[in-house]
């Protein structure tokens, strides 16, 4: 997606045009490209935090890798401080991150991504959103031009094909999202904040994140008989099918969307006269997160993904260095942050998304045997799954005194 798709909704048919392309992740928001500036500003200190501190080699006697990241755009809220936060790592660790841009996600898009990147000549491709049985393909391609393949914001689940994949010496693994659970949490928040008449509305069937989303929305409804689901969507036709279910259902008290929920659904809830009457749920983060959230609009919203990518590249990076963490490909899960408050947002923007990364290139060194010796993917994976807005406030409290 080009930066054409990523202008600001003003009216109903603007919005609905920047969200099927936004939408391709279900994990992204229109915003800005650059990193925004904390909320509250470290100290002195923190100048070097996002930097080499001299504990490790300077970035300049380290061998130097290009690795390729196909992802959707580097412009909307997700996707732009993923970007920056790689680019950021690149820097400490001599590594240049080429992206691929993608506008849509078939497999053949995917197959001629890698095959591009491969012929460029870089050391690792990174897959993101990547998934089903074109894996294998894209694992054959870069294993015949040397190249190791990683994935982000996905994994194997086909049965068929997951052993091979994941004993194969140039699949070097995944990071994926609590998405069920992001699921199951956008119904059972508005459950529990009185909405009694929900609609459900997700994106088309075929990006695990999404169909992971969309089973967690639907156990929720089976494990909450009191909440009623007045209809289901999934497609790209969000606006028309929110109208319809606005239209037809009086008593919509609720909305559980699997993207983004103020962007896709504030200016149609408005037009039928529910402002204020009708909640929204979502899974991702945007620039009207806080308007959101401040005004009670926004039930919950949850997201924080961008550090996803962080897990593949050290799983990949330890290949390079010939130093891997394990004798086969993992798949690490990383929990995705919920607010249901502005100040769990303005948290979240302050020590997570702000002045300093949720892990600076000296803490991820520390999971590069080449750095420290005694790296473990199994503290790696610990690392992963202790993500949350509190883990990164208490590890760099020093520098937020």
């Amino acid at each position: 997606m080009k930066k054409r798709f990523l202008k600001r909704a003003t009216s109903l048919a603007l919005a609905a045009a920047m969200c099927v392309s936004i939408a391709f992740t279900g994990c992204s928001g229109s915003g800005s490209s650059s990193k925004p500036a904390a909320s509250a500003a470290p100290t002195a200190s923190a100048a070097t935090a996002n930097g080499d501190s001299g504990k490790y080699p300077a970035a300049s006697t380290l061998p130097h890798y290009t690795i390729g990241i196909v992802i959707h755009s580097t412009q909307d809220f997700l996707t732009s401080h993923l970007k920056d936060y790689m680019d950021y790592l690149g820097k400490s660790f001599n590594v240049d991150f080429k992206f691929q841009i993608i506008e849509n996600f078939s497999d053949d898009t995917y197959l001629n991504a890698i095959e591009n990147l491969c012929s460029q000549g870089v050391n690792g491709v990174i897959c993101t959103n990547f998934s089903g049985t074109a894996i294998v393909k894209g694992i054959s391609i870069c294993q015949s031009h040397k190249i190791y393949m990683g994935i982000g914001f996905s994994q194997i689940t086909d049965s068929s094909i997951r052993d091979a994949a994941l004993n194969n010496p140039y699949y070097v693994g995944s990071a994926y999202e609590s998405d069920f659970k992001a699921g199951y949490d956008i119904v059972k928040t508005l459950a529990d904040k009185g909405c009694k008449n929900i609609a459900a509305i997700g994106y088309t069937p075929g990006i695990t994140c999404h169909d992971r989303r969309w089973a967690g929305i639907l156990q929720a409804f089976k494990d909450n008989p009191n909440i009623k689901k007045v209809g289901e969507y999934r497609g790209t036709n969000w606006t028309p099918a929110l109208q319809n279910f606005l239209a037809t259902n009086s008593d919509m008290d609720g909305v559980a969307i699997t993207l983004l929920g103020m962007e896709l659904c504030s200016q149609p809830i408005k037009a039928a006269g529910k402002e204020g009457k009708v909640k929204i749920a979502c899974v991702d983060f945007s620039e009207k997160s806080l308007e959101g959230l401040k005004s009670g609009e926004l039930a919950i919203t949850i997201g924080g993904q961008f550090v996803d990518t962080l897990f593949p590249f050290l799983l990949m990076y330890n290949k390079l260095a010939g130093t891997p963490l394990s004798d086969k490909a993992e798949e690490i899960q990383v929990p995705l942050v919920e607010c249901t408050t502005a100040q769990q947002f303005e948290d979240y923007m302050k020590y997570v998304n702000g002045s300093i990364w949720p892990w600076t290139a000296d803490e991820a060194k520390a999971y590069v045997k080449k750095f420290n010796p005694n790296a473990k993917i199994g503290d790696l994976i610990d690392a992963a799954a202790s993500y949350s807005t509190e883990n990164v406030k208490q590890r760099h409290a020093q520098w937020f005194k």
